[in-house]
């Protein structure tokens, strides 16, 4: 009887141990979702569309911008000089295009609060902001 005692004891210690193990294990992984951190979006017409984004899991996030007859460009983040202050609303990218027609033109973003302002060489267009695009 006393060696049944002793395994049951032994199991439910096992039986611990691994739950235990597991459940550290689960909060030691990384998270792996992401999402939209700070969206933006200029023009009026299909000719003077612009849209950038910030995608992530933290700020500032990586970039990606799609703008009149683009689709979707995922950008090199070290292409792109970003400050953003999300307390305060405010953000400024600055890209400059070497000369690469698969590359977004050169512009510079300039958002405070929920309107911001693009530069895209003479033009410049309005947009709106949404910083709580999570």
């Amino acid at each position: 009887m006393e060696s049944t005692a002793r395994f049951a004891a032994r199991s439910l210690h096992q039986t611990r141990a691994w739950a235990l193990l597991l459940v550290l294990s689960l909060c030691a992984l990384p998270a792996s979702a992401t999402g939209t951190l700070f969206r933006f979006s200029a023009g009026t017409t299909p000719a003077d569309f612009f849209s950038f984004e910030l995608v992530g899991r933290e700020d500032p996030g990586f970039p990606q911008t799609s703008w009149t007859g683009s689709g979707q460009y995922e950008a090199n983040p070290k292409a792109y000089v970003v400050r953003m202050d999300r307390a305060g609303k405010r953000l400024t990218v600055r890209h400059t295009n070497p000369g690469d027609s698969r590359q977004p033109p050169s512009f510079v973003l300039e958002v405070q609060g929920d309107a911001g302002t693009l530069t895209l060489g003479r033009k410049t267009l309005t947009g709106r902001a949404n910083w709580d695009v999570l």
